[in-house]
């Protein structure tokens, strides 16, 4: 008998983002629903901090609201999502960065605000001491679960560069872990 192969599941979302681009708020809302702990999640893996993805989860859903008739339904919602959010920290990193420039000279290190859970605390050092990209690339694989393909297409790169990038964000990851 021969195999065949299964066609990709059909993103769940399309209807809901559908109506919500026509103006259907409940549409909208059902879309909110079931995606603000991935927007939350990234916004906080990437920032490592709780109020700023606090901010950024409103940021990326007002964003999301103006910007939802621009979906083209070429990639997965959540595809679609975490990439705003991505753009969103990455923005927010730079521009805190540019903020506090003249206060990192004269400001001792602190220790960022504890979470919950030691291991929590301990994942969270850790990403936070890698590169910005390794960052991306670690909460987008571990985090949000995406796969090296969603990755590339969040991303706009070619999927050999995803995945050289991950194994030395995985090598990376194990060694600071270890």
């Amino acid at each position: 008998m021969p195999t065949t192969v299964d066609a990709p599941p059909v993103d769940a979302d399309l209807e809901l983002v559908r109506r919500a681009a026509a103006g259907d708020q409940e549409a909208f809302r059902a879309l909110f629903d079931r995606h603000s702990a991935l927007v939350f999640n990234v916004a906080y893996r990437m920032l490592g901090n709780r109020t700023e993805a606090e901010d950024l989860l409103q940021d990326v859903w007002m964003v999301v609201h103006r910007e939802i008739g621009r979906f083209r339904g070429e990639s997965r919602f959540s595809t679609w999502l975490t990439s705003i959010t991505s753009n969103r920290c990455i923005n927010r990193s730079i521009q805190v960065r540019r903020q506090t420039a003249h206060l990192e000279k004269h400001a001792s290190q602190t220790r960022p605000p504890s979470e919950p859970g030691e291991s929590d605390e301990r994942v969270q050092r850790v990403l936070a001491s890698l590169p910005e990209e390794a960052r991306l690339l670690a909460t987008m694989r571990y985090v949000t679960g995406a796969s090296y393909e969603e990755i590339a297409e969040t991303l706009g790169c070619p999927l050999g560069t995803v995945k050289s990038k991950m194994y030395r964000v995985h090598e990376a990851l194990r060694k600071a872990l270890t």
